[in-house]
Parts: structure tokens; sequence; C-alpha cells
């Protein structure tokens, strides 16, 4: 059985998805972003730097069904004079705290699982924190099967974790996985190349592009997947409609 996919490029490691009656958003950090009012909004932020999420994404009070999922270590930013500054912004304190507190949102590290209810289904998501900083996500949404490791540093890898993650995806095979294709040496590359070719999936979306949406050309010329169709990205808000085999 194959399902309809709407894949969309935001700018650099950002990418939003609908499906069905979902709409996921990755590390959106800057950009012209879209939000359907009529689905359920999830945003996904691996981690706290500045590429990864801005705090505008809490700013959607007007929306009905909005659900974080967040890197834990944002909660550990240090504070002045009573004021957390995320991404050069000031967030109060008191506002912070109200914010973790509700019961939509997610705090998550590295190797933890959760599962997601909503009057439509379920989500099961699984964290991966390849480089001990930054987490990845392992997402399953009724039959559909997604792995972003958009902002993962490869020069920083855990070999253990990393092993680990081998075995998983080999096992869930991916739908989809959103993974970085620039900045890579030698080592980064075979890391790349491993994850790509034992998680077997149908699709790779390339992450950490920012202002060089053209590498994604370059990379599909120079690397040949077996069973994988990378995709290239052409520029901002460049929208991907698909078939994904869901069986």
């Amino acid at each position: 059985m194959s399902e309809k996919v709407v894949v969309n490029y935001v700018y650099d490691s950002c990418y939003s998805l609908a499906y069905g009656n979902y709409f996921l958003i990755f590390d959106y950090a800057e950009g012209i972003l879209e939000i359907p009012e009529s689905k359920h909004i999830m945003f996904f932020v691996s981690d706290k730097d500045s590429r990864s999420y801005t705090n505008e994404i809490f700013n959607l009070e007007n929306l009905n069904s909005v659900k974080y999922v967040l890197n834990k270590n944002i909660s550990n930013l240090k504070y002045q004079d009573n004021i957390i500054f995320l991404n050069n912004d000031k967030l109060g304190m008191r506002n912070l705290k109200k914010l973790y507190k509700k019961d939509n949102v997610y705090l998550l590290g590295g190797g933890e699982a959760i599962k997601i209810k909503s009057n439509t289904g379920e989500i099961f998501i699984r964290t991966i924190s390849l480089d001990c900083e930054k987490i990845g996500f392992l997402i399953e949404i009724e039959s559909l099967v997604i792995f972003f490791g958009g902002d993962v540093d490869f020069s920083k890898i855990n070999d253990d974790v990393y092993l680990d993650l081998l075995d998983e995806l080999e096992f869930e095979n991916p739908d989809m996985i959103f993974l970085p294709i620039t900045d890579l040496d030698k080592k980064s590359f075979a890391y790349l190349d491993k994850l790509i070719n034992d998680s077997d999936s149908q699709i790779l979306f390339p992450t950490k592009i920012g202002d060089r949406e053209e590498e994604s050309i370059e990379f599909k010329k120079f690397y040949k997947a077996k069973n994988t169709d990378i995709r290239t990205i052409k520029g901002v808000n460049y929208k991907i409609e698909i078939e994904i085999n869901c069986d």
C-alpha cells in the first residue's frame, strides 16, 4: 500500500512533513513556515543551538493542537538576572517554567522512548544521541517510519551508540531518513555511508545545506546508493510530494 507524504524543505536542516492528520516540523530556526491549522502539529528540536530552533515556535497559542518534542538540553541553558537566553532572544524564567510544565511539551535525552496519543491515533518516538549532545528521532506514525538525524555531528560520534543505531535502522527499515551531506571528511563520510546502506531507506533528504542547496545535486551525482533515492533540493521552501510504499 502506498501513502502520500508532502515534504517541504524550509531551510538548512529544517523540513516540514504532512502525512494523514499529522504535520511534523523538524529543527525550525528560520524561514517561511506554513502551518495547517486542521492537522495535529508537532515540533521536533534536536539541540539548543541556533540552527536547530527559535523560541518563536512557542508563540502559537491560536492553534488547538500543538506538541513539542525537545532535546532536554534546552532546559539547561545558562541564565542571568532571571532571564534565559534562547538564540539571542529573551524568554522570562517564569514563562519558561510554565512552558516546561505543560502536558504538550516533552523534554527528552538520548536513548528515551515515548508514545504520544491523539484523537486519531498514536505516535511512537525514540531518541538517539550519536554525539552525546544533539538527538535524532526515530518516529513511527501508523505505517510510516522516519529517522531524522539532521543535525548530527559526525566528527563526534559515540561508536557504541552508532552501532546500536545501525541495528535499529536495519530492523526498522525507515521509509525516509534525513541526514547531513555537507562538511564531510573521510571518516564522517564513512559514518554516513554505513547509515544509508544499513537503513536501506526508500528516500534520503539532505540536511545542513542552508545557502548551499546546490550541494545536494552534486551529492546525488557523486553518491550512488543501492536502493535509496537521494532527493535534491533546488531552493528554500522546495516542496516534494511523494508516494511511500508502507507495506
